[in-house]
């Protein structure tokens, strides 16, 4: 299985258990590494074949930024439950 790796991405988010965190805001830096299998996109040069890292990208601002949560588990959850949801060729995640 390939990887496609998102390293370092930056994004100011609301999260955490003291209300300071959900006023005043913080950044969050995200590594997500996705299995996917990328024996055809490597053949057709079709980014329709893989997944693009600026749509995960996207998928992973959108999430971490629509909500304020407690807990950084439930961000992690939420983001990969999205992308599993809209990605259907990756095969695992690590966030």
């Amino acid at each position: 299985m390939d990887k496609i790796i998102v390293k370092n991405l930056i994004l100011f988010c609301y999260h955490g258990v003291n209300p300071e965190e959900k006023i005043d805001g913080q950044n969050f830096i995200f590594d997500i590494e996705a299995s996917v299998d990328l024996s055809v996109p490597c053949k057709t040069d079709n980014v329709d074949d893989t997944v693009s890292y600026a749509k995960i990208i996207k998928t992973v601002r959108r999430v971490a930024q629509s909500e304020k949560n407690d807990l950084l588990e439930r961000v992690a959850q939420r983001v990969a439950d999205e992308l599993f949801l809209e990605f259907d060729k990756i095969e695992t995640l690590v966030i």
